[in-house]
């Protein structure tokens, strides 16, 4: 796979992540097991050829368990505040940079607004960002971290235009507050939206997820002036029991 990525110049990044245990129960013995785990996974990637990773902390996982207030009722130094929140990701993210050395490429999905209760202020996720910038990270993708009513990764019926770019509100404040990358993710479908955001400074680069499981040559048919638009309806029925394959392609 990585070799394969590569080709024609392309870099490539493997995202790691940690699904197990929830903030509250872990030991601390528990807690370095996940940060070691990080570490060796780190590992893997570059040394299967890829040019680095990307750390998960959105979506419910296990680092962004810990940012959420509401899901981290911890009272030692993984919790009790700001800095013990967002202690787990940033020792990690050194960890992972002392492991794959500083030629490699290292980002990070970050959890920048809890969907379930609100809980997490933005102006914690922006000082989280500041303190992952000065530990030598490459670029930031601003993502959720649980997702629910207030804000959800995967929000379904992106019809029009004017439902794109739903994190655009936290991408700008962390890109406002940051000097490295700064990715907007978040229903993306429309190539003049994307230009106008990077044009307009909002954001430095685009990511997008589902619209690849419709059309994995997507760019290339924006760049080629095939299509101006993704296919992707956001019906979100590629997230099932059998894998992310869009229904429109499983034959």
């Amino acid at each position: 796979m990585a070799e394969a990525s590569r080709r024609n110049g392309t870099r490539a990044v493997v995202q790691i992540n940690y699904v197990g245990r929830k903030p509250h129960e872990m030991t601390l013995a528990e807690i370095e097991e996940a940060s070691d785990a990080f570490v060796a996974a780190a590992r893997r990637a570059v040394d299967a050829g890829f040019d680095g990773v990307q750390i998960h902390a959105s979506h419910g996982y296990l680092i962004s368990c810990f940012l959420t207030p509401s899901k981290n009722q911890r009272d030692d130094a993984y919790g009790d505040g700001p800095d013990g929140r967002r202690k787990l990701l940033l020792e990690v993210t050194e960890r992972v940079r002392d492991e794959i050395g500083p030629d490699r490429i290292l980002c990070c999905k970050l959890g920048s607004v809890d969907g379930l209760d609100n809980s997490l202020p933005l102006d914690e996720t922006v000082e989280t960002a500041k303190q992952l910038e000065a530990l030598e990270l490459h670029a930031l993708e601003l993502s959720t971290t649980i997702g629910g009513e207030h804000m959800d990764p995967i929000t379904e019926g992106i019809d029009s235009v004017e439902k794109e770019a739903y994190l655009l509100r936290e991408t700008v404040a962390v890109k406002e507050a940051v000097g490295i990358p700064v990715m907007q993710v978040g229903g993306l479908r429309t190539l003049s939206l994307m230009e106008q955001m990077v044009a307009e400074g909002k954001c430095d680069m685009i990511s997008m997820c589902r619209p690849f499981l419709r059309e994995p040559d997507i760019v290339n048919k924006f760049h080629d002036g095939m299509s101006t638009r993704s296919a992707c309806i956001s019906c979100k029925k590629c997230l099932s029991q059998s894998g992310s394959i869009c229904v429109f392609n499983r034959e």
